[in-house]
């Protein structure tokens, strides 16, 4: 029998999927946590516990940095907040109550707009000069796609786990998909009647990009 450690990068059916030095390790979670009232979430660092016949289990959860949102990700370094210039429409009041929340949590976040080609330059200019007030007081914003998919990259740390959050349909998957071109996410439609994507996102997970970690997530202001 020996012990492992690792990390939290997949949750799907009751299943853990871990990665550890020597690669993934699919494990199930100890009852011990169900009667501690606890659960694992993507994220931990945890402890599995390998016996002689190859079957492994979670046995331990580390402290965490932190827990966010439903599905809960654990131990965020960073978010990455995408709100659309346009298909949702572009809303300060969104913005700030996502600012809120991440603040609340003490999670640093940057901003980035997206689908910013399918404005005029007029509104494009308006929403930019709203943004120049968030830049003004910290926060990294991106308006140009290209910008983005550069520098973020450059700006995950090792071991860091950075989350892209924000509105259904803003373009999350397209843009973890850019980044990281294996993730192969679904990416769906607008609906026209409630300025807002249809869900497409479904299973919680991390995916690699060098030695850190990009995971994405439905918006539901459920968060806040």
């Amino acid at each position: 029998m020996k012990l492992a450690q690792g990390t939290v990068i997949g949750l799907i059916a009751g299943y853990y999927d871990v990665e550890t030095a020597t690669g993934i390790v699919r494990t199930r979670a100890r009852g011990v946590f169900r009667q501690k009232k606890q659960k694992p979430a993507v994220g931990d660092r945890v402890e599995i516990q390998i016996d002689d016949k190859g079957m492994s289990y979670l046995v331990k959860i580390m402290p965490r940095l932190n827990r966010i949102g439903r599905p809960a990700v654990a131990n965020v370094s960073h978010v990455l907040l995408v709100i659309s210039a346009v298909e949702p429409d572009f809303s300060l009041e969104l913005l700030d109550r996502f600012l809120t929340f991440f603040s609340w949590q003490k999670v640093n976040v940057t901003i980035y707009l997206s689908k910013t080609d399918l404005l005029n330059n007029d509104k494009l200019t308006e929403i930019k000069r709203s943004l120049a007030y968030y830049q003004e007081i910290g926060y990294p914003v991106f308006t140009d796609y290209h910008d983005v998919q550069a520098k973020i990259p450059e700006m995950i740390g090792k071991d860091q786990i950075w989350t892209l959050a924000g509105q259904s349909g803003a373009g999350k998957s397209t843009l973890l998909n850019h980044l990281k071109e294996d993730a192969h996410q679904a990416t769906g439609a607008i609906s026209t009647s409630l300025n807002r994507g249809k869900h497409t996102t479904r299973k919680v997970e991390l995916f690699k990009l060098g030695e850190a970690f990009l995971q994405i997530r439905q918006a539901s202001l459920r968060l806040i």
